[in-house]
């Protein structure tokens, strides 16, 4: 799963091609798994914004669909 992972803080974008992310909410940052194996942390995330695209939403779409073994439709309106 790789997707890329867009954030600001102020008035610049930051881009990161990543294989996942996750929040750990008592330290508040932001943990990003890069390809390459490596592990970038963006802290203060609360004062952040974040922005994911359909790269994500396909990937995540994918892994739901083998987790279950099912066809998952989207409503797209």
């Amino acid at each position: 799963m790789r997707y890329i992972f867009s954030w600001r803080r102020g008035w610049f974008w930051h881009r990161q091609e990543v294989t996942g992310h996750r929040y750990e909410a008592q330290q508040d940052k932001m943990v990003l798994f890069l390809k390459d194996g490596g592990v970038q942390e963006i802290k203060h995330w609360m004062d952040c914004e974040c922005r994911l695209g359909s790269d994500w939403f396909l990937e995540t779409k994918k892994a739901m669909e083998k987790t279950t073994g099912t066809p998952i439709s989207v409503n797209a309106n």
